[in-house]
């Protein structure tokens, strides 16, 4: 075996192992990572933002951290995170 087959050996199993400790992830209850792509090897459609989403989104995009994002909304950190992974946020404007 010369040293670019190893090396591109390598790789594969690199990128398998990854595949494989995302699939673990979610199996036992974690999220996906938030490289959806290399995941499911498709784009996630984006949802229509509501107008909760929409302002969150605009206080993402202005570096607001979740706690301070929450404590205007008047909801739980939990809902904004459950909200930000709902619709994909942040988004660019526009």
């Amino acid at each position: 075996m010369t040293k670019n087959q190893e090396a591109a050996l390598g790789q594969q199993m690199l990128l398998l192992a990854q595949k494989e400790v995302e699939l673990a992830r979610v199996k036992w209850g974690g999220t996906p990572a938030l490289d959806r792509v290399a995941y499911n090897a498709k784009v996630k459609k984006s949802s229509p933002l509501t107008a909760k989403a929409s302002l969150i989104n605009r206080m993402l995009l202005k570096q607001l951290d979740v706690a301070d994002i929450a404590h205007c909304v008047q909801v739980s950190k939990l809902t904004v995170t459950q909200i930000m992974s709902k619709y994909n946020l942040p988004r660019a404007e526009g």
